[in-house]
């Protein structure tokens, strides 16, 4: 496959979802989202941690990429294991 995706379901609705798609034959890059409600409590943990396993069990290269500034989604990535490997920085004239 060229993607894979796991959810978490409360009472009959999606409230998170991890994913990892292809950006090239061996990098797959790993997306996660949950519902505002659910946040904090480990759920996007849990579906990156799930997913990235299966990225692996494939034979393909993970990788998380967040602005850095997005703590949550930072901290998400650092608890499963992931690390930062490069920063991207912009610059614009005021």
């Amino acid at each position: 496959p060229d993607m894979i995706a796991v959810a978490a379901w409360h009472n009959g609705q999606v409230v998170g979802m991890s994913g990892v798609s292809a950006d090239s034959e061996m990098m797959w890059q790993v997306g996660v989202t949950i519902l505002p409600e659910f946040q904090g409590i480990g759920l996007g943990k849990a579906l990156v941690s799930r997913v990235t396993e299966a990225t692996l069990e494939q034979g393909k290269l993970p990788f998380y990429a967040t602005w850095i500034s997005n703590l949550a989604s930072s901290n998400t990535a650092l608890s499963v294991g992931y690390w930062l490997a490069w920063t991207d920085v912009y610059v614009h004239d005021q």
